[in-house]
């Protein structure tokens, strides 16, 4: 009986000893797995909706940066002209697919894409549909921003206009990229 005791003892500390996996354990296991797209995508540009086909709209030869915003946090969507700006400031042609999360898109288009320093089209992200198919959660903002290489794969995780360590980071990567395809 005493050693179905300490087998149980023993059992119970040693799943209390494991060690639960770090933002970096978890962004290492993130980088070169593949990021899968909806079928369709519901675009806003310019203030007009339209539906494409994940093909017809990225660029297969290109790498791609694809970033979730809260469409309904102020903050996030004044992040975007941050985000706008690193784009423009790249020295390539990238895909850029930002992903808006939000209860009521109606509202949104009417009271707060006016507002919006942008120059790419925004997709709405119906049902989450983006963070759905790749396992991203709302709780996990790191997440949030993402360097696909052309076969999108993760090359980078993090929001590069967060800090210059990954902006750098992105930068290094996208020449690197550049040069192995020139």
């Amino acid at each position: 009986m005493k050693s179905i005791y300490y087998a149980f003892v023993l059992a119970l500390f040693s799943a209390c000893n494991l060690a639960k996996p770090t933002v970096a354990d978890e962004i290492a296991d993130r980088i070169g797995s593949k990021i899968t797209f909806p079928d369709s995508l519901l675009v806003l540009n310019a203030g007009e909706q339209t539906q494409w086909k994940t093909t017809e709209f990225i660029n297969s030869e290109l790498p791609t940066l694809t970033f979730i915003v809260n469409a309904e946090c102020g903050k996030c969507i004044e992040k975007l002209a941050r985000t706008d700006a690193f784009i423009r400031s790249l020295e390539q042609e990238i895909n850029v697919l930002v992903f808006l999360n939000m209860s009521n898109k109606e509202s949104f288009i009417r009271n707060i894409y006016k507002d919006v320093t942008f120059s790419y089209p925004l997709i709405i992200n119906q049902n989450n549909q983006y963070e759905k198919l790749n396992k991203l959660t709302t709780d996990k903002p790191y997440l949030h921003a993402l360097l696909l290489n052309s076969k999108a794969e993760i090359m980078a995780v993090g929001d590069p206009t967060q800090s210059t360590e990954l902006e750098n980071l992105y930068r290094r990567q996208l020449q690197q990229k550049t040069a192995v395809t020139d």
